[in-house]
């Protein structure tokens, strides 16, 4: 997740040679337990991010004032 922080279920299927459903169950799972977030709240074509990571990478890049 820290090489593709946002992903879809088709996605980490192709990258890891997974099936489709494994992929999906796997995902499910981490969101569970919290590590990524489902962030389209539809059914299909759901995209996953690890929000914490993104978080991270985000700290300290507030623009710089005028």
């Amino acid at each position: 997740m820290q090489a593709s922080p946002i992903v879809t279920i088709q996605t980490v299927s192709r990258r890891l040679s997974v099936s489709f459903p494994t992929a999906n169950s796997a995902l499910q799972n981490l969101a569970g337990l919290g590590v990524v977030r489902e962030t389209t709240g539809r059914q299909r074509g759901r995209v996953y991010a690890y929000s914490d990571y993104l978080a991270l990478l985000d700290r300290g890049t507030d623009p710089l004032p005028a």
